[in-house]
């Protein structure tokens, strides 16, 4: 799997401009697709006594990286 290269970090000197990055490519491997932790979402409505609970997990993925040239 190729990644365009956004950001490359050289030392205490970040490289961000499109000059530097032109023709940089980042390779690497899914290593797994996970999920994160839960989040508990509580809403209500003063005065009428509506509640509701509800929960959220983002799907993430984790890749490592083999190379970049």
């Amino acid at each position: 799997m190729s990644f365009p290269a956004v950001l490359i970090v050289d030392g205490q000197e970040v490289k961000a401009r499109a000059s530097d990055l032109d023709g940089a490519t980042v390779s690497g491997e899914v290593v797994e697709h996970t999920r994160g932790r839960k989040i508990h979402v509580f809403t209500y409505k003063a005065k009428s006594n509506w509640k509701r609970t509800k929960g959220h997990r983002r799907n993430l993925t984790a890749v490592r990286i083999t190379g970049i040239g």
